[in-house]
């Protein structure tokens, strides 16, 4: 990439906080898909449901990624994650996690989606490093979230990142210059035949999504305030 080219990018990637700046505070409806509540975060099934359980934990509405998380925000975060993903997991098996990283709101990276949020996917097909790998460059691969974290630290702060979760291992990449909304939930989709359903917004699936959210909810004893502390420590 040249100079100018990366000016340009940085540019319009910061550019976007001004001509977004009415739609920071999202409108999106959650009601009926809420299944696990902590004092700044919460678990939903997704809107986009193309494979069954897929969630979404969303974070702080005033931070856009998690590298935008300070360290004690950033483990509280991470323990509702992961505690969300155990819930998944028990009632629809393996899964995969993600997060498309943007720098700022109202860009295709942040896919319509301006606050925190990580994907929880319930899958099991073909590896999806490799599959990102042929037109993406992977910078790091670790074994924890908190360790990409780490290498993501030397970043720019304007650069947006994505990393996926998979087999046990973490991977961070780098978006360039091709910066697709919705990207790892369009491999995803061509991996289980969805091709065409990628775009939550253009194929939102509310009654499926509530039915997710019943069954994370009712597969174990709803949890009170007291008790998902618990489970997340």
């Amino acid at each position: 990439m040249n100079t100018g080219n990366a000016r340009n990018l940085l540019t319009d990637e910061c550019d976007c906080q001004l001509r977004y700046k009415k739609k920071t505070k999202m409108n999106m409806n959650f009601e009926g898909r809420i299944f696990m509540q902590s004092a700044s975060s919460f678990a939903a099934a997704s809107l986009g449901q193309i494979v069954e359980g897929y969630a979404v934990v969303f974070g702080k509405e005033d931070r856009i990624s998690l590298k935008s998380l300070e360290n004690d925000d950033r483990r509280e975060f991470l323990r509702v994650v992961r505690a969300a993903r155990q819930r998944v997991e028990q009632r629809f098996g393996p899964t995969v996690m993600f997060e498309h990283g943007a720098s700022c709101v109202g860009t295709n990276v942040s896919c319509g989606v301006n606050r925190i949020h990580v994907h929880i996917v319930p899958y099991t097909g073909r590896g999806l490093k490799n599959e990102i790998g042929k037109s993406f460059k992977c910078k790091a691969s670790v074994s924890t979230i908190e360790q990409m974290l780490a290498q993501l630290g030397s970043w720019e702060t304007e650069a947006p990142y994505f990393w996926i979760e998979e087999s046990g291992g973490v991977f961070l990449f780098s978006y360039g210059e091709n910066r697709e909304s919705q990207l790892v939930r369009r491999v995803i989709a061509r991996q289980v035949g969805m091709d065409d359903r990628w775009n939550w917004r253009a194929y939102p699936t509310q009654e499926a999504a509530e039915w997710v959210a019943k069954e994370l909810s009712t597969s174990v004893v709803p949890p009170s305030p007291d008790r998902l502390h618990a489970a997340i420590v």
